[in-house]
């Protein structure tokens, strides 16, 4: 038995004669074929600046609002990890959610540090957590790159973020996994840890277990959050604005829009789904314009008005992300319609106001 127990001893101990410290081409294959993986896709990234789907995020100047898009990229991080109603909800309460939120995001992330760095100190989780905190890390230096150098705000969608959503996930894990078993860890006396390792352990012992309940509970209340649609709600919601064109019309409907891409079709199809699936048969289908939008003329502001007079009267108009026809008709310009002087409640996505045309 000794003998055998020497044996593996030895064979143990032997140096590795393969993988990766002997061969180190199959890294350069693999890191070759990715190359030209990639570069296969050059001519289609080329063209996406220039595609109607993909205008929008290229608007505007990442720059000029720097510190604009480097809150929404915290705030997309931090809501993957917890989240208190802050929209569909008043003001106040949404301030006081936000204060909750960024309260206690101060009070977990030193515990949160804690238990990563010594996930990095024992030698069984190093390599594990280095690999996951490094996907991270060059994640968000890949979007700071894209949003700051080519110009496209990757930061306007909390979309594009969770594509690192599970590595963020398996970070925090890691580190609540040694907040939980601190106590246990502290009493290893073998593990020969360092005064300065042994200070954490004893800081994660009094707060640890505490700190994995509470996130824990946060992360609960952030999911009934978007659940009961307090968080993360839909960038439109026709559900919520066809009952109020529904309520505010007495008269035949037109909807009227202008359109500088592909987005506002959907828009009104949305729209126009909505009020088939509410209402069915009971009222009569709404009217749709898509008035073309020239940056050089006013012309959709002017098919609109053509629209308008060769349709039948008395009619309700509602102006729907139409900037320029909206400010043009609250100016007077059109004798015809009047703008409805009721306060009606925001719907995400649009910016809707009604007109009643004589």
């Amino acid at each position: 038995m000794e003998t055998i127990q020497n044996s593996k001893f030895k064979i143990s101990q032997l140096p590795c004669t393969g993988g990766f410290q002997t061969r180190p081409y199959r890294l350069i294959a693999v890191a070759a074929g990715t190359t030209a993986g990639g570069l296969i896709w050059l001519p289609f990234l080329q063209s996406i600046p220039d595609n109607q789907m993909t205008d929008w995020i290229y608007r505007g100047n990442p720059f000029g609002s720097i510190l604009e898009s480097t809150a929404r990229f915290l705030a997309w991080m931090i809501s993957m990890l917890w989240l208190l109603p802050v929209e569909g909800v008043s003001q106040p309460i949404a301030l006081v959610c936000g204060v909750i939120i960024v309260a206690f995001l101060f009070w977990t992330l030193p515990i949160l540090i804690s238990g990563w760095k010594i996930q990095l100190w024992r030698s069984r989780s190093r390599s594990g957590t280095q690999v996951v905190g490094g996907f991270v890390l060059v994640a968000i230096a890949l979007f700071s790159i894209v949003t700051y150098a080519l110009g496209a705000d990757l930061s306007i969608a909390s979309r594009y973020h969770f594509v690192y959503f599970p590595a963020l996930i398996a970070i925090v894990s890691a580190a609540l996994a040694i907040c939980w078993d601190s106590n246990r860890l502290v009493q290893h006396t073998e593990l020969n840890w360092t005064p300065r390792q042994q200070l954490r352990l004893k800081f994660l012992q009094t707060r640890g277990k505490v700190a994995v309940v509470l996130i824990w509970l946060l992360g609960l209340l952030g999911a009934l959050t978007v659940v009961f649609n307090f968080g993360y709600q839909k960038i439109e919601r026709p559900d919520r604005l066809v009952p109020i064109m529904q309520q505010g019309s007495q008269n035949p409907i037109l909807i009227a829009t202008a359109h500088y891409t592909r987005a506002q079709v959907r828009e009104l199809m949305t729209l126009g789904w909505q009020f088939k699936h509410l209402y069915g048969s009971q009222v009569n289908s709404p009217l749709f314009l898509l008035a073309q939008h020239d940056r050089s003329s006013n012309r959709s502001v002017e098919t609109l008005y053509k629209t308008i007079a060769e349709l039948p009267k008395p009619l309700d108009l509602w102006v729907v992300n139409f900037t320029s026809a909206r400010h043009d008709l609250e100016e007077g310009n059109n004798q015809i319609c009047v703008p409805d002087s009721q306060r009606r409640a925001k719907v995400n996505g649009y910016r809707a106001k009604l007109f009643h045309c004589q």
